[in-house]
């Protein structure tokens, strides 16, 4: 469950009758508010798309390759520059 200190508005959704039954059962069965299931399930979906959106210019490297880099970067101190090459700081 989100928890937000920020002050709610109020906003329509069409959805079909049967489903809104649905739905507002679902949520009674979890103890929750069909809003609170909303605004849960809308979370869930958002949260990661900007995670990944967060992340994606940057690729990952793995641990295994880090002979690649050192000896690519031709730097004879690459030891004791280790988490600059592996992590990119």
């Amino acid at each position: 469950m989100i928890q937000t200190k920020e002050p709610l508005i109020t906003t329509n959704v069409r959805i079909p009758k049967e489903e809104l039954l649905t739905y507002r059962e679902y949520a009674l069965s979890e103890g929750k508010s069909f809003s609170q299931l909303v605004r849960d399930i809308l979370a869930q979906a958002v949260m990661p798309v900007s995670v990944k959106t967060k992340n994606a210019g940057k690729k990952k490297r793995s641990f295994w390759d880090i002979g690649k880099y050192a000896i690519r970067s031709g730097d004879p101190k690459a030891s004791q520059k280790i988490d600059q090459y592996v992590y990119n700081l």
